[in-house]
């Protein structure tokens, strides 16, 4: 007698993969101790993310003025640049990092499709968080969002913001005495 072989692993099971780069795990997200440093990079759809200078700007924009009014997640720097968009931000916790996020991605797709005239989502998948727990790491990741800035000075497609002032040290504060 010939048993059914139902579900299991077995090649080729699972969820098919909607591109050549894999989404971030569905996982639990990491605890964030209160107001570490996160860098965040997350994709933007192909169909937004050739949105150009003032037009991407204004969008991005009105992501950055949804979470202005948050008290426990900041925006401390943001660069979008070659269909991605990098920022480093403070949260309050792992929740408040998740729901600022939200309220930013949310803000921002929907100003990036009114400004295409399309529907559906913007960014490609789940943001990727880095948490900066040295100082090294937070040197690290200003000089990146330094370099980021200068090439978007030099491409003018590229978007760049600082948008609030915070707690997060700057990089002559984490200069070695």
């Amino acid at each position: 007698m010939k048993v059914a072989a139902w579900g299991g692993a077995r090649r080729g099971a699972g969820r098919p993969k909607k591109g050549p780069i894999a989404s971030e795990r569905h996982q639990r997200r990491p605890e964030l101790p209160y107001q570490c440093p996160v860098r965040i990079t997350t994709r933007l759809e192909r169909a937004v993310a050739s949105l150009k200078g003032r037009a991407m700007y204004a969008a991005i924009r009105r992501g950055v003025q949804r979470t202005l009014g948050r008290t426990d997640f900041r925006i401390i720097e943001l660069v979008v640049r070659d269909g991605r968009v990098h920022l480093v931000v403070e949260a309050h916790g792992r929740h408040a990092l998740a729901r600022g996020m939200q309220g930013f991605a949310v803000a921002a797709a929907r100003a990036l499709n009114k400004e295409r005239g399309r529907s559906g989502r913007a960014f490609c998948d789940r943001y990727r968080p880095t948490l900066l727990r040295t100082r090294d790491q937070v040197r690290a990741a200003a000089s990146a969002m330094i370099r980021h800035r200068i090439a978007a000075r030099a491409n003018d497609t590229a978007v760049q913001m600082t948008p609030v002032s915070s707690q997060f040290p700057t990089t002559d504060a984490l200069r070695p005495p």
